[in-house]
């Protein structure tokens, strides 16, 4: 009877439930992220510098350094890519609003082949590109009044702000 009792208390909230409902509150406030991080790109090499001086070789020395370096490398990458992270998502944000922009069948081709032949570097010139095949049908279309024309213009130099962010 004991035991059906305890496995009950672990599955309801027992032990594993208090750990799993302390990795809710913390993924939840972001905490779970600034630990992990503190530990892996502050500690970890702290840790490692220590062990640096504990070592009896100079091969040991040598092994260890290495690693040391390109923790420390990889940890600067990492802090500098999150600084930069806020700027990312909003370049993130503008690429998305302009392939939303993407209507006519050459957009369309040239959109598709762009993004499976082109690193993402390219992207800017693609959607530039994108926008000059945009502009450059300006006018052609009979159909199109002035104010619809004028609305194009005024949309596409919104397009060309937001390239320029």
């Amino acid at each position: 009877m004991a035991e059906v009792t305890a496995l009950k208390n672990m599955q309801n909230g027992g032990q594993c439930g208090v750990f799993r409902h302390f990795l809710d509150v913390l993924e939840a406030d972001g905490l779970y992220d600034i630990v992990v991080n503190i530990f892996v790109t502050i500690f970890y090499p702290i840790h490692l510098t220590i062990g640096l001086f504990l070592v009896p070789t100079l091969a040991d020395i040598f092994k260890n350094l290495v690693i040391i370096i390109t923790d420390v490398a990889c940890s600067t990458k990492h802090f500098l890519f999150r600084y930069k992270q806020p700027k990312i998502r909003d370049i993130q944000h503008l690429l998305k609003e302009l392939d939303e922009r993407v209507v006519a069948p050459d957009e369309h081709n040239y959109f598709n082949t762009t993004r499976a032949n082109v690193p993402r570097l390219c992207v800017m010139a693609g959607q530039l590109r994108l926008l000059a095949m945009r502009m450059s049908k300006v006018g052609y279309d009979v159909l199109k009044t002035l104010v619809v024309l004028d609305r194009d213009v005024n949309q596409y130099i919104e397009d060309h702000k937001k390239l320029l962010k």
